[in-house]
């Protein structure tokens, strides 16, 4: 939220792994976006989609295929 606006995100539909690393995840796809320039509810989708994508992986650092980046940042992006 910010002083004038605020953004409600339902959540992402995870089949949970193992729950290391999500907060980072989310905390560091909010960093990435915000310095994008990002709108809320955009900062908000990406949190939420990193967070889930990591606690479907086991591990706190899970491997990134290219395919998977390629296809967060469309699903990121389609909701701006």
């Amino acid at each position: 939220m910010t002083r004038g606006e605020w953004d409600e995100h339902p959540g992402v539909p995870t089949q949970v792994a193992d729950t290391i690393g999500a907060g980072d995840a989310f905390t560091a796809a909010l960093t990435h976006y915000m310095l994008r320039g990002a709108d809320l509810a955009t900062l908000n989708e990406a949190g939420n989609r990193w967070g889930g994508w990591v606690a479907s992986q086991s591990g706190a650092m899970p491997a990134l295929p290219d395919e998977v980046h390629a296809r967060m940042e469309l699903a990121i992006e389609g909701r701006a």
